[in-house]
């Protein structure tokens, strides 16, 4: 597994042990509005995960469903994208702003070892 997988996981890990859970151990999706199981939430970017700037941001990370993330994440002709559109609702103008300016940032080993270690520790 590479260093960049690992961190994906143990970040994944970090947003479950963080988030709220109802009564049976499920996850609220807020781009739904609803509670899902854990084996159909994800780890939802707004900026692609290919911008290492952001992609273990928890400003621009969410726990959503499978359903949004995927099944809405087509261009939709007079709509847009669907899921991004709900992002950017949720996240807000502002957020959405600060996340497009930070995205092209690169990480150190070390930075990336120190979010490895914060997402393990929980903190």
């Amino acid at each position: 597994m590479t260093n960049v997988q690992k961190l994906d996981k143990a970040f994944r890990q970090y947003l479950l042990n963080k988030a709220t859970k109802d009564k049976w151990g499920n996850y609220f999706c807020p781009l739904l509005e609803k509670w899902v199981v854990e084996s159909q939430i994800q780890v939802c970017h707004y900026i692609p995960r290919m911008y290492r700037g952001t992609r273990w941001d928890e400003t621009n990370c969410i726990l959503c469903s499978k359903q949004t993330n995927e099944g809405e994440n087509e261009f939709v002709e007079g709509v847009g994208n669907i899921h991004l559109n709900r992002f950017r609702k949720y996240l807000g103008l502002g957020t959405v702003m600060y996340l497009d300016e930070i995205k092209e940032n690169k990480l150190t080993n070390r930075e990336m070892e120190n979010l490895y270690k914060k997402f393990k520790d929980g903190n």
